[in-house]
């Protein structure tokens, strides 16, 4: 149906009638409904800004001139302003992003006047294609909207924005406009990183805020671990407070110079010995940059007393490590556009840190294999977090001479030795008899793989990093669920309680790994984090023909 058409059927619903099933379907008609009058109301906008000035209002009760002009009016803004009752700022915003939509994008604009596309996916669109040429908006419309061919989980791109939260959308956007002009990229964030700034607003009540703005994402993670990291030791130390009000108090103590010396806060730096360049052996060792738990712990900061501190987890995608341009990103805070990411690892080739390589089949696009070694330069290690680095490779790049693996050398040779022949003999099969596992506990390699491959809390839409979730079974385990990964995922707290929720029901596809959620009320959707974005380890620069290369057996 039409959603102009729902629309006139939702007024005469009467909602008390309705139980919970018929309500979660109106608030999916509704949605629609929404989309098709905002999608109307840029329209309107863009129509406005391109009509011609009337010196007098009209008095005869004639209709004024329908006519458009070629160029848009310079204060269209402020009759938009005066129209919605906002301020001119806000009116001038609305009107840029609804001018992209409705004329430089109709295929986007069209699917959110059909109802599938919400407004927030719109202005997504507008902001990551602000800094590219027409060429490239018209590529990027083709890739999301156009194309009619199905993905590996059966949906067109349309199919697939229309199913996607609002900042999954705008991820995926931001990936595929950084690969088709990686230039543009780099130049939006450059120019934003040049207008860096700290913004502080009293709100009233005694209340206010203070933030730092388009700040690097790599300064901006570590320094969320480290506010983080001595909030949870607050917090494991029986403090009462929230852990975002700790984070909160712990964000304005360090700034305003009330947490004491540096060395009370992260403990002393200790020398890491002489330097050799070679990777330690693969474990725990005190000082790991990296837990395995869901949440850092440590004791409370203050007397020379060390705190953990999460690391700041970089993903590296196959193609750049061959001198290309796909971009990497930094885990829980969005995509690193390439020249960036080769900055970064130039930087942790220099400090103590943990690499690792997921390996994924191409075919399906799910991880395989998860291996990872800790790397000590021998420089006096920096206090605060650590760097996790993630090479993702396509399984038979295995094969490959480490000189054609890496030939930039981004990656301290000796360490991309021992990780490939680590990752050569790690299991393939968790699902056979001697990597499963009667406890209810997985094993520590069980959980790093589980982590690597789901990368987030497995409910749709749910963004918790899997370093903060929980390892969860799919069928419980006192109903004879296995401990083994394909019966594995990671869920939030939240989201682990509402699993076990009455009426509440998760089915898995075994084959896939792929899992449907099915609320109370009827609700529907589906998650399938285990299949990666191809990007990150497909290599489209060339010179690298995957048949041609034996994975070891």
């Amino acid at each position: 149906m039409d959603p102009g058409a729902i629309a006139g059927v939702l007024a005469r619903i009467d909602r008390h009638a309705l139980d919970g099933h018929e309500l979660a379907v109106l608030l999916r008609a509704e949605a629609r409904a929404q989309a098709w009058l905002q999608a109307g109301m840029a329209q309107s906008m863009v129509e406005l800004s391109h009509s011609p000035d009337s010196p007098t209002l009209r008095t005869d009760g004639a209709r004024g001139s329908a006519e458009r002009t070629t160029r848009p009016n310079r204060f269209a803004a402020e009759e938009i302003a005066l129209a919605l009752g906002i301020s001119p700022g806000s009116a001038s915003w609305q009107l840029r992003r609804a001018r992209f939509a409705y004329q430089q994008m109709p295929a986007a604009w069209q699917a959110w006047r059909d109802g599938h596309l919400s407004q927030a996916k719109a202005w997504a669109c507008h902001d990551e294609l602000a800094d590219c040429d027409d060429q490239v908006a018209a590529e990027f419309v083709r890739r999301f909207f156009d194309e009619q061919s199905e993905g590996r989980d059966g949906l067109t791109p349309a199919e697939r924005a229309a199913h996607e939260t609002a900042g999954e959308f705008r991820q995926r956007a931001r990936r595929l406009v950084q690969r088709l002009d990686a230039g543009a990229a780099a130049r939006r964030r450059d120019r934003r990183v040049r207008g860096r700034r700290v913004c502080a607003r009293h709100d009233g009540d005694g209340v206010g805020y203070l933030s730092g703005t388009d700040l690097p994402a790599e300064s901006i993670a570590a320094a969320y671990e480290h506010v983080d990291a001595l909030a949870r030791a607050r917090k494991n130390a029986g403090d009462e407070r929230t852990l975002d009000a700790l984070r909160a108090d712990v964000f304005a103590e360090l700034l305003s110079g009330d947490h004491g010396e540096p060395d009370d806060l992260f403990g002393d730096a200790e020398p890491d010995g002489p330097h050799d360049g070679e990777p330690e052996p693969d474990g725990p060792h005190d000082g790991d940059p990296e837990s395995d738990a869901p949440a850092a712990s440590g004791p409370t900061a203050g007397g020379g007393r060390r705190v953990n501190v999460r690391p700041v987890h970089v993903v590296v995608p196959f193609d750049l490590l061959a001198g290309g341009d796909t971009p990497g990103e930094v885990v829980g805070f969005g995509v690193l556009p390439a020249e960036s990411v080769r900055r970064l690892l130039d930087a942790t080739r220099r400090r103590r840190s943990t690499w690792a390589i997921t390996v994924v089949d191409p075919q399906s696009g799910r991880p395989v294999a998860h291996v990872r070694r800790n790397f000590r330069p021998g420089a006096r290690r920096r206090p605060g977090a650590g760097r996790l680095v993630e090479l993702v490779v396509p399984r038979r790049a295995l094969g490959l001479p480490v000189d054609e693996f890496d030939p930039r050398g981004l990656v301290p040779r000796a360490l991309l030795r021992r990780l490939l022949e680590q990752a050569g003999s790690a299991p393939r099969d968790w699902c056979k008899q001697s990597h499963r596992r009667s406890a209810h506990d997985a094993t520590a390699p069980q959980q790093r793989f589980v982590r690597a491959r789901d990368r987030r809390c497995c409910f749709p839409g749910c963004r918790r990093r899997a370093v903060a979730c929980d390892i969860d079974h799919k069928v419980p385990h006192e109903q004879g669920g296995q401990t083994c990964p394909c019966n594995l995922h990671c869920l939030c707290r939240r989201h682990h309680q509402t699993k076990q929720q009455p009426g509440w029901m998760l089915v898995a596809d075994r084959v896939t790994g792929n899992t449907r959620w099915h609320s109370p009320h009827g609700c529907q959707a589906f998650n399938d984090t285990f299949r990666l974005d191809s990007q990150l380890y497909e290599r489209p620069s060339g010179g690298y023909d995957p048949g041609a290369v034996c994975f070891p057996v």
